[in-house]
């Protein structure tokens, strides 16, 4: 009989012992490449996702509160051969009378049939009074196709709505729709920019038509790019083809001549002229003048007032004149209406707007330089900005300015004046001190004028393009393929979660694997004694239980891979139903890396042979002598030192309650980290001490043992690894349970704590229309109707801006670049001491202004 032959019936003839050996190493193989391959199938899953929810798209640009040309789209689209598509996004709350069920922020996109062509198989486009909803939509609100709902959006325009004098009289507006369901595969449905697994709620609304009641009839604010032909396409390479085609009208700009002058005006559709834009075009077009229009509440000298006016801040070219910063020209219908001449002093009061249309009552004295007459080329109607609410009105008492308008101070002379000469400034004061004065987050002019000679339109636009990039108004490109490609390849670990989380599965099997062997190899010890006494070398004999420990790992890791699978797909089916919360989404895909199974299986094989040639090498330490006779003395003969081992044991519960004391009573935020170091060296002391005392329970001093007690602790002491082992295990598991039951962080009791998670704050809430009053002022609270609310009295509101991007929270598994971020009271938070952070120390929130 060979080497060969004897290695196989030994495994036939021991196979009981085997059997249970493998089935040991299998379940921890299993539970191993089980938990690696999650990874697999999380990371394909969310790569899927994202060529879902993405479409054909390759490219994006938003532009937020920023609305550029739909025709953009086409000049785009000649340049680079490929499908160019303008949407307009905002969000918005879709409500349905029926059972008055409403979902807050929801995605509303206004597309045309270009849209279609980013999808495959997409539905066609809404029509008038209609809009695709998807599935989520549809069952959050039970809609069915052809029910009819309203939908509520924040109304926009072109200027920002919280700029001075802009009117907010009503900040939403509401259509009826009929709804038409989308099939749940249309995967135009779940379409979304953000890199997170969680289906969106989306609404399509027919493009004309929402821009119409918008109020932005032909702009857009995201332009999608579709795979261009040719892969060398890139964002940066978008950027400069769009620096070729783009025009002043896509930053909101507006070029004309003013009528019998020969004179060009730049003006915004924004109303306030945005420094980065403007200055670059003011150098290339030389003798331009800047102009800030502004409306004061009243002008009076010494008793007299008038209300109302609009005053023009104008440099020196403009005025032909120049102006101190105390000085002010008026015209003949103001020096009339106060009754002054040159000399005379003149207080102006006007408001300031802060933050949540906050207004501030400020003033300012000037000296009277000169009158000019009403017909002076000065004096221009055209002077004042296009304010919504105020340059259409019919009369004074018509406007809507965003800020409070005495409409009983108002006189039968003001509406004359209006009526005759509109929003002719009735005073001018320097650009250097209306800026001083003025100057706002929007910027600091309201119109740029300069001569008409040697200028057109297309010269205009042409020094705008070389003067002025896209980006520094908003327009820039981001790969939003590859960027959620990444996101996805760079996902949560849920393979390393997973094998953390099944840690103590695979240290249970190879323990109970080490424990099975272990009883194998004591049945083997006297055939290995007999084989050494015919002549077998223990090298020999010791390559032999080698073998077949080897063909026992080698199956062990491969029906371990395969069985792995299946423990993969449970885990999948776990995460898609009963733990779906985990990941936020049902729609997982099971997914094997070919190198993940064979790093699982290699993984297992390796981990497997390892323990079983320790549990070989220490069963062979003593002499086969010895075993032939039956003996375990030999096993008593080599005891560790008691001292060495005392003081070893010794230093670790020490150290324990050393590191206890300091985490507990040493530091204000106790650490769980140092919490896990203690109790790891607590479990360590703790097994050793049982270790101690069984290794020399006959000796131990201050003991006695006798009868059973006696006989009890003998047994349990006998087979010393054996007992360890389970003790080992045992605490493994109560380890892990306790330290994870003592480490959950909850906000239970710590709820009115500033320095916790909710920064003491009880409350939280996100709106689709702008909150754009102070909750805690009085105007505020009347502009709500919440004012006589009684439970609201001792409410503190503490309101953010929010400035979308990905969910950044541990419910998205993607990896985040660009995370929503929030503008804060700085001041409020410093002062409250809310919330605490790793690397920002108390009261640093100043840091942030």
């Amino acid at each position: 009989m060979n080497n060969t032959q004897l290695i196989f019936r030994n495994l036939w003839f021991f196979r009981k012992s085997y059997l249970a050996v493998f089935t040991g190493a299998v379940i921890s193989v299993a539970v191993l490449t089980g938990a690696l391959i999650i990874g697999d199938s999380v990371r394909y899953s969310l790569q899927k996702l994202a060529v879902t929810r993405l479409g054909k798209i390759r490219f994006s640009m938003e532009t937020g509160d920023r609305y550029f040309r739909d025709s953009l789209a086409y000049d785009l689209a000649s340049k680079i051969n490929g499908p160019v598509v303008p949407v307009l996004q905002t969000e918005g709350i879709p409500v349905n009378p029926d059972n008055d069920l409403s979902i807050n922020r929801v995605q509303v996109y206004g597309i045309d049939q270009r849209f279609r062509v980013l999808w495959n198989n997409s539905p066609a486009a809404p029509g008038e009074d209609e809009a695709l909803i998807n599935q989520n939509v549809a069952e959050k609100l039970g809609l069915g196709t052809g029910d009819e709902f309203l939908l509520k959006l924040p109304r926009q325009g072109m200027a920002p709505s919280d700029a001075p004098f802009v009117s907010e009289k009503s900040n939403s507006v509401s259509i009826r729709l009929k709804a038409r369901v989308l099939d749940k595969k249309e995967w135009v449905g779940r379409f979304s920019l953000k890199s997170n697994q969680v289906s969106p709620y989306n609404i399509y609304v027919s493009l004309p038509q929402m821009a119409a009641v918008l109020s932005l009839k032909g702009r857009s604010n995201l332009l999608l790019v579709g795979s261009p032909q040719g892969n060398s396409f890139t964002a940066g390479k978008l950027d400069t083809l769009l620096q070729q085609v783009w025009k002043p009208a896509d930053a909101g700009l507006v070029i004309s001549r003013i009528a019998n002058k020969n004179i060009f005006e730049i003006t915004s559709q924004r109303i306030f002229l945005d420094d980065r834009l403007i200055r670059g075009v003011a150098t290339a077009l030389h003798g331009g003048s800047f102009l800030l229009t502004y409306l004061a509440n009243s002008l009076s000298v010494k008793n007299k007032t008038t209300p109302y006016s609009f005053i023009t801040a104008a440099d020196s070219i403009y005025l032909k004149q120049n102006l101190k910063d105390n000085e002010i020209i008026i015209n003949s219908w103001l020096a009339e209406d106060l009754d002054t001449r040159p000399g005379d002093s003149l207080t102006m009061k006007y408001f300031l707007m802060g933050p949540m249309r906050r207004l501030k009552e400020d003033s300012t004295s000037f000296v009277i330089r000169s009158v000019i007459s009403l017909s002076d080329p000065v004096s221009d109607p055209s002077l004042m900005p296009a304010f919504p609410g105020m340059s259409d009105a019919g009369s004074c008492r018509d406007w809507e300015t965003g800020t409070v308008v005495d409409l009983k101070r108002i006189r039968d002379k003001d509406e004359r004046y209006w009526n005759d000469h509109r929003g002719t400034p009735k005073a001018f004061i320097s650009l250097e001190k209306g800026r001083k004065l003025w100057a706002n987050p929007f910027g600091a002019s309201t119109a740029l004028r300069f001569p008409a000679e040697g200028n057109d339109i297309h010269g205009i636009e042409s020094a705008f393009r070389q003067q002025v990039r896209p980006e520094e108004n908003g327009l820039k490109f981001q790969s939003v393929y590859d960027e959620g490609m990444s996101a996805a390849a760079h996902s949560t670990d849920f393979g390393s979660l997973f094998l953390s989380l099944s840690f103590f599965i695979i240290i249970s099997g190879f323990l109970l694997m080490a424990m099975l062997f272990t009883l194998h190899l004591s049945s083997r010890m006297k055939e290995a004694a007999l084989m050494s006494a015919i002549g077998f070398h223990k090298r020999h004999i010791i390559s032999i239980l080698l073998a077949e420990a080897g063909i026992i790992s080698m199956m062990a890791g491969i029906i371990g891979a395969i069985l792995g699978i299946f423990y993969n797909q449970f885990l999948l089916f776990g995460l898609t139903t009963i733990w779906k919360n985990a990941v936020g989404t049902p729609f997982l895909e099971w997914h094997v890396e070919i190198t993940t199974l064979i790093m699982g299986g290699l993984s297992g094989i390796v981990l497997t042979l390892a323990i079983l040639l320790l549990m070989i090498s220490r069963s062979l330490k003593r002499p086969l002598s010895v075993i032939l006779r039956g003996s375990r003395m030999a096993d008593r003969e080599k005891k560790p030192g008691k001292k060495s081992v005392l003081l070893v044991l010794w230093l670790f519960s020490i150290a324990t309650f050393l590191l206890l004391v300091y985490s507990l009573f040493g530091r204000n935020d106790p650490d769980p980290t140092l919490f896990l170091v203690s109790g790891a060296l607590m479990m360590a002391a703790g097994i050793g001490w049982v270790s101690y005392f069984f290794l020399h329970s006959g000796s131990w001093a201050g003991f006695s043992f006798h009868g059973f007690r006696a006989l009890l602790v003998k047994n349990v002491g006998y087979n010393l690894t054996r007992m360890l082992g389970v003790v080992t295990l045992v605490s493994l598991g109560t380890f892990t349970l306790v330290i994870t039951g003592a480490n959950r962080r909850t906000f239970y009791g710590s709820e009115n704590d500033r320095r916790s998670g909710t920064g003491g704050f009880l409350f939280w809430a996100e709106t689709t229309i702008p909150v754009e009053y102070d909750l805690n002022s009085q105007i505020g609270k009347e502009h709500f109707s919440i004012q006589d609310e009684e439970a609201l009295k001792r409410v503190h509101f503490f309101q953010m801006l929010r400035f979308e991007g990905n969910d950044a929270s541990c419910l998205n598994l993607n990896q985040i670049t660009r995370p929503a971020l929030l503008g804060v009271d700085t001041r409020y938070l410093d002062s409250a001491a809310a919330f605490t952070f790793v690397t920002l120390e108390s009261r640093q929130y100043k840091g942030l202004c």
